[in-house]
């Protein structure tokens, strides 16, 4: 299975913010830790998580360099924000090992 493989079932919405993600990756050759990267919301609460729930897209970075893409301290954090506001989206560090991105 490809760890940064697109759900799915996921909304054209969460897409845009798959993409929006992607193409950062992509940019800098970054990788996953090995873990399945991501979720739609409905997979997530099917999980039983409480967070990132209502989200367009659930993103799990738990050591990745992903991580580096979502988390507020990460190198390519600032990049992101920019590529999703024009979407008129936002990423959220919902635990130190995952994010969520909703509409503004």
């Amino acid at each position: 299975m490809d760890n940064l493989a697109k759900p799915e079932g996921l909304s054209p919405v969460g897409t845009v913010a798959y993409e929006a993600i992607m193409a950062i990756v992509r940019k800098y050759d970054l990788t996953s830790d090995g873990c399945r990267t991501f979720y739609t919301p409905k997979e997530w609460f099917a999980r039983g998580e409480k967070y990132g729930t209502r989200s367009e897209l659930v993103i799990v970075y738990d050591g990745g360099d992903i991580g580096e893409v979502c988390r507020i301290d990460g190198s390519f954090y600032r990049e992101l924000l920019e590529n999703l506001k024009g979407q008129r989206l936002y990423v959220e560090e919902c635990t130190g090992w995952y994010a969520a991105v909703y509409p503004c």
